[in-house]
């Protein structure tokens, strides 16, 4: 079984590609070759299993192991995971204080923005021209909008975007600069040629994953992922402030009911 699609690079580049599927176990197990075409064999083999996290709609997962950017210790304690609609719910008791996010579910990744307090937090999913994003008044609901128009020079990409709400009417029109900071990038959103609020963006498959907070320096942006290894552990990789290296973070599910 086997499938045959281009992936399209933050770049603008196109970059073909043969996906042959060896193990397919719903829910469980996908082995895969991935990043062949008709002159090459693949470039890899993927083994993934599912996240339980899909699973759940209420989850409780306590921190083995924390790093900050610069590879330091981060803390310890537990993170709360809880599914509002589309979204999910995050709230970290943890030795280094308290603190919130909302996430996104897109395939087998849940990318979370953080920080001290809800209010002015917000996350977008830049994917090829589409896009999907949410903040906190949203209740749950994503809205939707699509990249206008897209130019990259040196370490600078430039987009025009639309946001529109979950009621398909126009949130606005936005420039969004994402100015590359190491294994980051700085985002600025722009209104009308005004700089409004800064975030953070990290590079995924087919674009980007934003977030921001009204104060860039507590903000976190977090990719969390299955660990191959243990299907009750989440992985993460995490930008933090202007930290141009990334955080990780390994959780396991806590078997103690969740309160």
């Amino acid at each position: 079984m086997g499938d045959v699609g281009t992936m399209h690079g933050p770049d603008g580049v196109d970059y073909p590609n043969i996906t042959t599927y060896l193990e397919v176990e719903e829910y469980k197990r996908l082995v895969y070759d991935h990043g062949a075409i008709e002159e090459r064999r693949h470039l890899f083999r993927v083994i993934g299993f599912s996240m339980r996290i899909q699973n759940l709609d209420t989850a409780c997962f306590k921190v083995l192991n924390a790093t900050l950017p610069n590879g330091t210790f981060a803390y310890t304690g537990k993170i709360h995971f809880q599914r509002v609609l589309d979204t999910w719910s995050l709230d970290w008791e943890i030795s280094a204080g308290q603190y919130v996010g909302l996430g996104i579910l897109r395939g087998s990744h849940l990318y979370v923005s953080c920080g001290l307090q809800r209010a002015g937090l917000g996350i977008l999913l830049m994917e090829k021209d589409q896009i999907l994003w949410s903040n906190p008044e949203m209740a749950g609901v994503l809205g939707t909008g699509e990249v206008l128009s897209r130019s990259s020079e040196g370490n600078l990409i430039t987009a025009q975007i639309k946001l529109l709400l979950p009621n398909q009417k126009d949130y606005a029109d936005w420039t969004l600069e994402l100015k590359r900071n190491g294994a980051t990038h700085i985002a600025q959103f722009s209104y009308m040629g005004v700089g409004a609020f800064q975030g953070l963006a990290l590079p995924i498959a087919d674009g980007f994953v934003i977030g921001w907070y009204s104060d860039l320096s507590q903000l976190a942006l977090l990719d969390y992922f299955a660990d191959n290894q243990n299907q009750d552990r989440l992985l993460a990789n995490w930008a933090l402030g202007s930290f141009s290296t990334l955080g990780t973070e390994v959780l396991e599910l806590n078997s103690e009911p969740v309160p």
